[in-house]
């Protein structure tokens, strides 16, 4: 029977975290154009495009203010044009930066969205797991059998991955969309309030990250109308902040059911024991090194990490109290030999 020592003691790492980021959130700096070339030079290897920052009127030396105004007396609610191009009447050097800036977006935005799904169908996965008492689990839909055993283990590695190339992914995208949004700004000034809707069209994909900027971003680094900025409010994090607390909830709940139930046969391998009674802790640091780096060290301020630390903390007390509840009612429910057998 799994016991509540471990997930008292995440509960508690998790409350001094989140205090840690109510004390000390970071400022959100904005980017200025020089650091948006820089980047972009990095990138392409074009030290040209230094050349266009330094040099170009139309690029840097223009005040942000004349853009500014354009952009503010635009007018977000009316219908951007059919064919959205990016305005042409820049250095030929920048535009292919911003071109490259798209298809860059565009390719971390494909690979976001997969493993934002993978996550939903591995944390159902998991779920159905638990409640299933055969050594053989049938995964749903394919139909393929797998031995119980091993996916205490494999499932919370497989999601910890997914985490992890989830938050990288997210901060990689809000920084490629500044980045594309400050040079699409700077072309603003003898460009029409409709070519600026429609460079900036090209960055909204009308999910995650819209609700990201909407939410969580200054104003002026997006076109999105805000009228329903309270609604974007409460239905982001209430969609993605149960769906990636709901990953976390799995990755250390099921670890640690996994080690409770497998606990006389794994006695009798005692190396491979320790090596798995340590690995929700392991994970455990993993993911609140991930939530440090993102929310500090990116400079991502942000309440939907809150959230997700409150939904963790629920769903893994309700899924250990679940198994315990389980194993009590039926004690070979969990795959033990006896009713005594306590977790780690």
């Amino acid at each position: 029977m799994p016991t509540f020592r471990f997930p008292i003691i995440v509960t508690i790492l998790t409350f001094l975290l989140i205090c840690g980021a109510m004390w000390s959130p970071p400022k959100t700096v904005s980017l200025n154009s020089f650091e948006v070339a820089t980047n972009i030079a990095d990138r392409l290897e074009m030290s040209v495009v230094i050349s266009v920052a330094h040099n170009s009127t139309n690029f840097v030396l223009v005040e942000k203010s004349d853009s500014a105004n354009l952009i503010a007396n635009h007018n977000t609610n009316s219908a951007a044009s059919a064919n959205p191009v990016i305005p042409t009447n820049t250095n030929e050097k920048v535009e292919k930066a911003i071109e490259h800036q798209l298809k860059n977006y565009e390719k971390m935005l494909g690979a976001f969205q997969t493993k934002l799904f993978m996550q939903d169908a591995l944390v159902i996965f998991a779920v159905f797991m638990l409640f299933n008492d055969e050594e053989f689990f049938e995964v749903p839909v394919i139909g393929i059998k797998l031995q119980r055993n091993w996916l205490y283990f494999v499932v919370p590695i497989a999601l910890l991955f997914l985490w992890l190339r989830f938050g990288f992914l997210l901060d990689g995208l809000i920084k490629t969309r500044i980045y594309g949004w400050e040079l699409a700004r700077q072309m603003a000034v003898n460009s029409t309030p409709a070519d600026v809707r429609s460079a900036a069209s090209l960055f909204e994909d009308a999910g995650f990250l819209d609700g990201w900027f909407v939410c969580y971003r200054d104003s002026r680094e997006h076109l999105i109308d805000l009228k329903f900025k309270w609604l974007v409010a409460i239905i982001f994090p209430a969609v993605f902040g149960i769906l990636l607390g709901a990953n976390h909830a799995c990755v250390v709940a099921v670890a640690h059911i996994g080690n409770a139930r497998l606990k006389d046969k794994l006695n009798q391998r005692p190396r491979l024991r320790a090596c798995l009674r340590f690995l929700p802790g392991f994970m455990v640091f993993f993911i609140f090194a991930s939530h440090a780096l993102f929310y500090w060290a990116g400079g991502n301020r942000n309440w939907l990490e809150l959230v997700i630390a409150g939904v963790f903390v629920a769903l893994m007390l309700g899924l250990v109290a679940f198994a315990r509840f389980r194993n009590a009612v039926d004690p070979k429910a969990g795959g033990q030999d006896s009713a005594d057998a306590v977790g780690p």
